[in-house]
């Protein structure tokens, strides 16, 4: 069953809500005929706080946001009221890997078919246990969405027996503007995989609605469209250029620290890591877009770039947004691009530092409207202890 109350918000959290509530609505503390903040330049609704752990959000032509949850549900918002009871409960299927604090196993990616209002399929990724190995393992479900109740039907599985760890499991699933499924998956914390064409991990791949490897992918007969990838989160594509950017959490611990990225993704290219990072260049590997440790605003100790979205109308127009778990931001890039075809960094500012927490995921309704939810149930360093759906509105 879903939990039939909200979670309760520390008095920190409150304080922190009612800083952010002046912050964003009024803008500029001077007065409200001055310019909105740069650094708050949205006024925001909390649609709920009563999520755990979400993910992902698709929003359906009829209204509907459908939200995953890493604990195994699948929540609805409709007209921003979050249904007591999940659209779909899969919590005796996956694997969160129980007493991991920090994991990226469970459900993580859903999106729904670009044709969603006629055959209402919805794509779902998720981790469960192998027995025989003792890993989890990821699988891709598609299930449809019943017109008269509202409720799932399972269709098919579309891929599974894809390697995975508690950490850098798989993550977003979209369509992209060319009809065909994408879905990243990570390195597992096996870096050499990522240069490996016969292994998923580390890689961005690509099939049909019904799972079938296109005939016109980079690699003959492979489901791979980019590789050398470490952890992409987050991938979207411009609303006019179809240029696609991709998020890529960069290294910690022991192999070293920092270089986040954000990469110009292309078909059959290979993004270099474990080989290269940051702004190392090596024969045959792309270097990223952007990345972290260059500088205000990049000298963070990570930005930890997650979901990602480009907008397709509304005065930032155009603009990439990807969210920030470790520096509790949103982060918005500005690209140029040539006639060519070549893509270069216009400017990267950063806003909403720490007024939400840890933030998971961004996406735009087709009405202007920003919706970010955040993450941070799971984790104990932030003064937060709820996971909430928030609609921003630019300020014009």
């Amino acid at each position: 069953m879903a939990p039939s109350h909200l979670p309760s918000v520390s008095f920190r959290a409150a304080l922190s809500w009612l800083a952010a509530v002046f912050l964003v609505s009024c803008g500029n503390p001077a007065g409200s005929d001055d310019a909105p903040s740069p650094h708050h330049p949205f006024s925001y609704t909390i649609v709920t706080d009563a999520l755990e752990i979400p993910w992902q959000m698709a929003f359906a032509p009829d209204g509907r946001i459908f939200i995953s949850e890493r604990n195994g549900l699948i929540r609805i918002v409709e007209n921003d009221q979050l249904r007591s009871e999940p659209w779909l409960d899969l919590r005796d299927s996956v694997s969160t890997a129980a007493g991991v604090p920090v994991t990226n196993s469970g459900v993580t990616g859903i999106t729904l078919d670009p044709d969603f209002g006629t055959n209402r399929y919805v794509y779902i990724g998720y981790s469960y246990d192998d027995p025989d190995s003792g890993f989890d393992l990821n699988r891709l479900v598609r299930y449809t969405d019943d017109p008269k109740t509202q409720t799932p039907v399972f269709d098919r599985v579309l891929l599974e027996g894809i390697k995975g760890l508690s950490m850098h499991n798989t993550a977003q699933i979209r369509f992209g503007p060319d009809g065909m499924l994408y879905w990243s998956v990570s390195e597992r914390h096996v870096p050499e995989v990522a240069q490996d064409l016969s292994d998923p991990g580390g890689s961005l791949l690509r099939m049909t609605r019904d799972a079938e490897i296109p005939a016109d992918n980079p690699i003959p007969g492979s489901y791979i469209y980019a590789y050398g990838l470490r952890n992409t989160q987050g991938f979207d594509w411009h609303p006019e250029t179809a240029v696609m950017l991709g998020t890529d959490h960069g290294p910690s611990g022991p192999q070293g620290c920092c270089h986040d990225e954000v990469n110009h993704i292309e078909a059959g290219k290979n993004y270099g890591w474990p080989i290269i990072r940051g702004n190392e260049t090596a024969e045959g590997m792309e270097a990223p877009l952007i990345h972290s440790g260059v500088g205000e605003p990049r000298d963070d100790y990570t930005w930890a770039p997650s979901g990602a979205a480009f907008l397709h109308n509304g005065p930032w127009y155009g603009s990439f947004l990807f969210a920030g778990l470790r520096s509790q931001s949103l982060w918005r890039l500005t690209i140029n691009q040539s006639p060519e075809g070549s893509v270069e960094e216009d400017e990267l500012s950063r806003h909403l530092q720490g007024v939400f927490g840890r933030i998971r995921a961004v996406e735009q309704h087709k009405n202007g409207d920003i919706y970010i939810i955040t993450s941070n149930l799971d984790q104990h360093d932030v003064p937060f202890n709820t996971d909430m759906l928030i609609k921003l509105r630019l300020n014009e």
